[in-house]
């Protein structure tokens, strides 16, 4: 009896990452969709940039994707780096001209 619970309880958590899975896979195909979109607007609006997609190849095959496999090594004696807490901003320059664009 003990193990059925068991075999329940894993079926029933792997039902759960399922769904997760299932649900991120949904917002994934959203954005590619939205991507989509975009991308049409954009050819139909400025053909410069249809022409500049048309002649890209999808995938530049001078890169080599294999993973690295070395081990990156940090050296201890190097101060952590500091992380800015909350939203950083720069500052504004003051009365500096505007540029024009034309």
């Amino acid at each position: 009896m003990n193990n059925l619970k068991h075999l329940i309880f894993k079926l029933l958590a792997q039902q759960e990452s399922n769904d997760l899975d299932d649900e991120e896979h949904q917002q994934d195909q959203a954005r590619i969709l939205e991507m989509e979109r975009l991308i049409t607007f954009m050819k139909n609006y400025d053909l410069h940039i249809a022409a500049f997609m048309t002649e890209q190849p999808m995938l530049d095959n001078s890169i080599d994707n294999t993973p690295i496999t070395a081990a990156l090594t940090v050296p201890t004696t190097a101060p952590p780096i500091a992380q800015p807490l909350g939203l950083v901003t720069a500052p504004r320059p003051v009365n500096t001209p505007t540029q024009s664009w034309p």
